[in-house]
Parts: C-alpha cells; structure tokens; sequence
C-alpha cells in the first residue's frame, strides 16, 4: 500500500542558476509537481564565488559568435544573473499556469547549492540540472542528513517511462521502493524492481503490486551492470537509488540518459 502524495513530498523545490537549461529544467519540474499535487518553490542562486570572481581586473568575456572580448566585472556579473532570473521567473510562470501548479520564486545569493539545500526540508524533493551540484561534500552530507530525495535530471523527465528502483537491504532502499511505486502507479508506468543477486533470497521485498510491475536479479550493484539493464530496458524512464548508493555510483550519475531520483 502506497502512502498519499503529500506523506511522499509536500513541495518540489527546483535550483536554478544561470543556465540556458533552465526552461527544460522548469518544464520537467513542473510536470513533476503537478503529478504529485504538490507546491513548486524555484530557488535562482547568485552564486557569491562567481561574483567576487567577476572582480578580479584582468577577466574578460568573450562572445562566442563574435569573438569579440569586453570588460567583465561584478556589476555586469550580476545584472547578467538578473536577467537569467527574470527569465526563468516568466518561464516558471507560463508552464506552471499551463499545468495549474501553485508556484513561487526566490532568488538567493550563495555558493553553489548549499543555500538552496538549507532551505529545504525532509517533505521537499530537490530537483537538480546535473550531479554537479553534489560534487561538494558538505552539501552531500546535509541532503543525507535532512531526508526526503533530490532528483537529477538529465535530459527531460517523462512521465510514463519505465521506473527502475534498485534495493539494497537498508532502510534507505525500503524507500526508495515506496517512493518508485508511487510514482509508477501515479504514472501508470511500468515497475522494474533490482534486487542484487546475494539479497535475492528471503529478504527481498515482495514486487508491488501494480500492472507490468516485475522483479529482477540484479547480478552485481555496480555501474556496469545497472547501465546493462537500463540499455536492456530501453528508452528514457527514470532511475531510483538509495541516496548513500547513488552517491558512490559517480560516474553513472554523470553520464546516464535517464533521471536519477536519490532517496534519503
């Protein structure tokens, strides 16, 4: 049995930053936030290091089509973040009235992600563009600490695509399947459950019940073997982990097609 959205995430909070990303990014959380019946906050960061960078007297910015160099300092660092803020605040705005999300903004100055993460809480699921925002330890351990999940897209997120969810023994992993069945059930997608081969005897969960939802032997958890099963599986679906996992399966954060949701 399959808790209630809001027991799941009670608000989806999307990090931005200045990126031509993010209107995919806005447009994946939003059809996110609306399957779930939940609240979308976007959190644009100003990132502080980039701005004192902007200070140094000897950068410059060089336009790619022109080649042309001009000055760059913090004033024109950040009225160039202001106008990527803008814009994403009037994409927000457009796609989440399409989807009939409740929706909010916040710009916020800070380095990297950290100050996003602080704002969030256990109930929240954190959508990232790319692993690059886990890259910082600090940040790693406080998304372990407060709960909930964060999901890092690459490429569109489609609903409706295949959910792959690995299990691994741990509370973490127990769920991972709660959250992975909701959302295939949500989705009315397909269920594919990873059990690693040495966890496949008595231990391992009972396959949800849902349409087309199936159990494999997963035979070793490594990168090798998940990026196997999610060529075999085809497609762009979405990848659920245990956090603690995910984290240590880099480079397949970095380099697979499908969305990654990390579950703390």
């Amino acid at each position: 049995m399959v808790d209630e959205p809001r027991a799941f995430v009670q608000r989806v909070l999307v990090v931005l930053d200045a990126s031509p990303q993010n209107p995919a990014v806005l447009e994946s959380a939003t059809e996110l936030a609306a399957r779930l019946r939940s609240e979308l906050l976007a959190m644009f960061v100003e990132d502080a290091n980039l701005l004192r960078l902007a200070e140094l007297p000897f950068l410059r910015a060089v336009d790619p089509f022109s080649g042309v160099a001009r000055e760059l300092n913090g004033m024109t660092m950040e009225r160039g973040m202001r106008v990527y803020a803008r814009r994403a605040q009037e994409t927000l705005r457009q796609v989440a009235a399409g989807r009939r999300v409740r929706w909010s903004f916040r710009t916020v100055q800070g380095t990297g992600i950290s100050s996003a993460v602080s704002a969030a809480s256990g109930t929240d699921l954190i959508v990232l563009s790319s692993p690059a925002g886990l890259a910082d330890e600090g940040v790693r351990e406080l998304l372990a600490e407060r709960g909930g999940a964060v999901l890092v897209l690459s490429g569109r997120l489609r609903p409706g695509g295949t959910v792959v969810v690995v299990w691994s023994g741990d509370p973490e992993s127990d769920r991972a399947l709660e959250a992975a069945a909701y959302l295939a059930g949500s989705w009315r997608a397909p269920l594919v459950l990873l059990v690693p081969s040495e966890l496949s005897g008595g231990s391992a969960p009972e396959v949800p019940r849902l349409p087309g939802a199936a159990s494999r032997t997963l035979r070793r958890f490594d990168e090798p073997c998940l990026s196997g099963v999610l060529r075999e599986v085809g497609g762009t679906g979405l990848l659920v982990l245990p956090f603690s996992a995910g984290i240590k399966l880099r480079s397949l954060l970095e380099e697979a097609r499908w969305p990654v949701l990390l579950v703390a």
